[in-house]
């Protein structure tokens, strides 16, 4: 059985890098970050963009914008190649879906957006409430409704503290109701009725460079090798066993000489110390189980 000198947290299924050795962009973003060309992969907000945002270092290395771009990302993600991190959450228009948005803030009673912040008077005699600037006339303070001015503060007005006054209905408050205006449908929602939409960051998971190194690299090589000497090359074979079990092979090569057939089983193992005889003889019995004799 074949060994490879190399340290991982754990020996991986090879499934998942046979996946992105058969998409040239995977195998090429995952080789850029493997050469530490591209550190990671974080998104750009973008206006401008169907989705809102755009993963810069994807669309140069790999030609892949928007959506095509996040599925690569993703399904290396779900490869357990990189590493998804939060990077931003986004809201979105729930009409056109735009992250285009601005918030306007709205009476509580009415939802009027005419509403004004500052200092609240309110005269004792009356009851009249308003803004500082409503009472505000020639340096005194005149209460707009009953005309009379307000000399002392405590005896004839008080002072409510920075509130907010609607001028459609004259409700004073201190928080607004928050509502989100779409600046490319123009059309305005409740809080309630925006979309959110999670986007991340990614990176390299560091746990599996090593593998990825030899995955990538030597192996790609070696399958090559095998090809060009005119063997037919199966990676995660599945073989059935004289015996009726079916066996996992990490690569099987068959060659037709017209006159036999010959088999060639290859184990893998990445490590950091010696295999283990157990396991080099359970890969033996595959392989005697399996009908083949030749194997690496």
């Amino acid at each position: 059985m074949a060994k490879v000198d190399k340290e991982v947290e754990a020996r991986e299924a090879p499934k998942a890098v046979s996946g992105v050795r058969e998409d040239e962009r995977e195998m090429k973003l995952v080789g850029a970050m493997l050469e530490a060309k591209i550190v990671d992969v974080k998104p750009q907000l973008d206006f401008t963009t169907e989705l809102g945002f755009i993963y810069p270092v994807v669309e140069q290395s790999v030609n892949a914008k928007g959506k095509e771009a996040v599925a690569i990302v993703e399904s290396l993600t779900d490869k357990g190649i990189l590493k998804r991190s939060f990077f931003d959450r986004l809201l979105l228009c729930a009409r056109c879906q735009s992250i285009n948005l601005r918030p306007s803030t709205h009476c509580p009673k009415c939802s009027s957006g005419d509403i004004v912040r500052g200092r609240i008077l309110e005269h004792m005699a009356c009851g009249y409430i308003g803004v500082e600037d409503e009472f505000a006339a020639k340096g005194k303070y005149i209460c707009p409704r009953c005309k009379l001015e307000l000399r002392t503060i405590g005896a004839d007005y008080r002072s409510r503290g920075v509130l907010r006054k609607c001028r459609d209905c004259s409700e004073v408050f201190n928080t607004p109701l928050l509502k989100w205006r779409c600046l490319k449908c123009s059309s305005l929602s409740n809080e309630d009725e925006i979309d959110e939409v999670n986007i991340y960051a990614y990176s390299l998971d560091e746990s599996k460079r090593n593998w990825l190194e030899f995955e990538l690299q030597p192996r790609v090589q070696f399958l090559e090798f095998l090809r060009r000497h005119g063997y037919e090359v199966t990676e995660n074979a599945t073989v059935k066993g004289r015996s009726g079990a079916e066996h996992s092979i990490d690569i099987l090569a068959t060659r037709d000489d017209g006159v036999v057939i010959h088999s060639v089983a290859i184990g893998v193992e990445i490590a950091r110390d010696k295999i283990e005889l157990d396991r080099i003889l359970d890969f033996d019995v595959k392989a005697f189980d399996s009908g083949i004799h030749d194997k690496v």
